[in-house]
């Protein structure tokens, strides 16, 4: 019995520690994507903002949503059998 509760609390506190990466990767994602379209909206308004800082946030935000997309993949299935 302590051998099958102490699994659970294990995959218990393995889930927790890859939801705390996975929302970090995901705030990271939505940071770098609201600056991305703000610097869009002062270049479009007419104020000076430079295609560079906004390629670079379109660089950070690809790599975001990479690591969002491989980190909740595991987690966004109910169950780990697979239906068709």
């Amino acid at each position: 019995m302590i051998d099958k509760s102490s699994r659970c609390f294990g995959r218990i506190r393995d889930y927790l520690a890859r939801r705390d990466v996975f929302e970090k990767a995901k705030n990271l994602y939505g940071q770098a994507s609201g600056i991305r379209k703000c610097l869009e909206l002062i270049r479009d308004g007419g104020t000076d903002a430079s295609q560079e800082m906004i390629d670079i946030f379109i660089n950070q935000e690809k790599q975001h949503e990479a690591e969002v997309t491989k980190l909740g993949e595991d987690d966004l299935t109910l169950s780990r059998l697979i239906l068709p």
